[in-house]
């Protein structure tokens, strides 16, 4: 009998990203029982004279887990993007919110607005101010731009090799602006629509070393469980409320399992 094969054995926790494509994926958080299953789909045609004329076999991916966190509005609206809409409740509107970025700040740096208008849309009343030299300038020694993959807004200084008024990069920069905050947010469903394809990522790490992974990715996948808000009491049921979660891979749709844990 042969030694056993340490490196072969799947002794890693599961984290679950689910998103739209592998760039913007978020992190489900909490989770429990993770599980992949390449599911066999066969199709057999078989004829009176000549046996069978036709044998496709598919194994199409699925993954289940149980969520922890269902209580997310944000991730509850990216799991089961589509077939619910997210919005919000606006509480009262802050003006004249500082920032101070710590110097040296760093040039061609995505700096994120610390606070974010409830509605999504940019802040308003933006204006940067350097300790040396004084007002910037929109668009010349500044620009607003929006994180493609959170959506979130924020600014990216220049160079001082950029033309604008940015004398030395060592000065406090402070921004200041405006934003009206959520009071809460909403997540609504219930009427018939379209679900929007998943991308879904398993991310398990190795014990000992957090660079070797093991990982399953689904391209298109379709939540098709429930939406179950589970409320508990902790102290009589001694857990949380928890969501039961399978997402199934669309017809054809690929999946990989990548395995740097033992490459050979």
């Amino acid at each position: 009998m042969g030694a056993l094969d340490q490196a072969s054995l799947l002794v890693q926790t599961g984290n679950l990203w689910v998103g739209d494509n592998s760039g913007n994926a978020v992190d489900l958080g909490a989770v429990r029982t993770v599980r992949f299953t390449g599911a066999q789909e066969r199709v057999r045609v078989p004829s009176d004279n000549r046996g069978d004329v036709i044998t496709k076999v598919r194994i199409r991916g699925r993954v289940e887990f149980d969520w922890l966190e269902p209580g997310d509005v944000n991730k509850l609206e990216v799991l089961f993007k589509g077939i619910v809409a997210k919005s919000s409740v606006a509480a009262t509107p802050v003006a004249g919110a500082t920032q101070p970025l710590a110097s040296p700040f760093v040039p061609n740096t995505f700096y994120e607005f610390a606070n974010q208008q409830g509605a999504g849309t940019v802040p308003t009343s933006i204006s940067l101010s350097g300790a040396t030299d004084g007002a910037l300038t929109l668009d010349d020694d500044y620009h607003i731009v929006q994180n493609p993959n959170t959506g979130k807004w924020g600014v990216i200084l220049n160079t001082v090799a950029g033309g604008g008024t940015i004398t030395t990069l060592t000065q406090v920069v402070t921004i200041t602006y405006s934003y009206t905050p959520a009071a809460s947010l909403v997540l609504t469903g219930g009427s018939s629509q379209t679900a929007t394809n998943r991308y879904l990522k398993i991310v398990g790490e190795e014990e000992d070393d957090s660079n070797k992974l093991r990982v399953v990715e689904i391209e298109e996948g379709i939540c098709a469980s429930d939406l179950l808000l589970a409320f508990v009491n902790v102290e009589d049921a001694g857990d949380v409320g928890v969501m039961p979660v399978m997402v199934e891979a669309n017809k054809a749709s690929e999946w990989t399992f990548t395995d740097a844990i033992n490459p050979s």
